[in-house]
C-alpha cells in the first residue's frame, strides 16, 4: 500500500482472507501464495471472494499466487464456477 500498488481498500480486502498458505511448487520449484477462503458450505460468494483477493495480493507480492476454497460441502453453483476459474477446492470430510 506504502508503494502505491495497492489502495487502502484492496489491502484492507486482502487481510479479511480466511488463511495465506506459503509454499514452493514442486513441479516448477517456484514460490507460491495461497489465498484461501474457508466456508462449511463451499457458494458463489466464496470463490468469487478467493479469486478476488488473490488478484489482488499477486498485485502486492512478487511471487505466484493461488485462490483456494476450502470447505465440507459445495452448491452446484460453486462447482460451475470452480470450472470457470483457476481456483482450487478443498474438500474436507467431516
Amino acid at each position: 500500500m506504502e508503494k502505491g500498488i495497492i489502495s487502502k481498500e484492496e489491502r484492507e480486502d486482502v487481510l479479511r482472507l480466511d488463511l495465506i498458505v506459503a509454499g514452493t511448487l514442486l513441479s516448477t520449484k517456484e514460490p507460491v501464495l495461497v489465498a484461501v477462503e474457508i466456508s462449511y458450505t463451499i457458494e458463489e460468494p466464496d470463490v468469487q471472494r478467493a479469486v478476488k483477493r488473490a488478484e489482488i495480493l499477486k498485485k502486492a507480492v512478487d511471487r505466484k499466487v493461488l485462490s483456494a476454497v476450502v470447505g465440507n460441502r459445495i452448491s452446484k453453483n460453486a462447482q460451475k464456477l470452480l470450472t470457470k476459474t483457476e481456483c482450487l477446492s478443498i474438500l474436507a470430510s467431516e
